[in-house]
């Protein structure tokens, strides 16, 4: 063999050169180390990596994962609880219809009536109106508001009880109130007491009523 460091040819069996001294038994042994250390290091380094990468992703996924339970957790917060508020009934609407188109022609010995029918749920109702009467002497006219049994009662002549009576009058200002719910009124013009003379009313009204 010989010294690689002076050259020198030595016996194989040598472990120090003659000349120089250097160690010749290490030598290919170093060099084996040297020759496969760097084949280790390569076969090593993608592992590395590779566990690097999981870790990251896992580290990642931790961190998101988490952040996700505390965005929820605010909002959640946020949200007040829903509340079984009571229902609030709707508010009444008034209603109203109009009554009269004009003059009423009431001939003599007779009457002359509108009908007002009043619905169902209905509350404050109320009758307004103004008239006036001509013809004959007096120029007058009686005035009633009567339900349906005082009405048939008053038509055959009977005591009836009314919402409205005017009296004989040439000129009036009707406001009557009537009770609430369904129900039907008449509200009458009367010419009876006058023998030969029909009458001319001039009326203006409206039912009014909340539902």
């Amino acid at each position: 063999m010989f010294c690689h460091k002076c050259g020198i040819e030595t016996p194989d069996d040598s472990r120090f050169c003659r000349k120089c001294g250097n160690a010749l038994a290490g030598t290919d042994k170093a060099a084996t180390v040297l020759a496969t250390a760097p084949t280790k290091t390569r076969a090593v380094r993608p592992l590395l990596v590779l566990g690097l990468v999981l870790a990251l992703v896992v580290f990642g996924w931790v961190i998101i994962h988490s952040l996700v339970k505390q965005r929820d957790a605010a909002t959640h917060a946020a949200v007040p609880p829903q509340m079984n508020l009571p229902v609030q009934p709707a508010l009444p609407v008034l209603h109203t219809m109009n009554i009269g188109k004009g003059a009423l022609s009431v001939p003599a010995l007779r009457y002359s009536f509108y009908t007002l029918v009043v619905p169902d749920g209905a509350r404050s109702v109320r009758v307004q109106g103004h008239f006036t009467a001509t013809g004959g002497l007096g120029n007058d006219i009686f005035v009633f508001l009567l339900n349906q049994d005082a009405f048939t009662n008053w038509q055959n002549k009977h005591q009836a009880s009314a919402y409205y009576n005017s009296g004989k009058v040439t000129v009036g200002d009707l406001n009557a109130a009537l009770p609430n719910d369904a129900g039907t009124y008449y509200l009458v013009f009367d010419n009876r007491f006058s023998l030969l003379t029909a009458k001319a009313v001039e009326f203006t009204g409206t039912m009014t009523y909340y539902q």
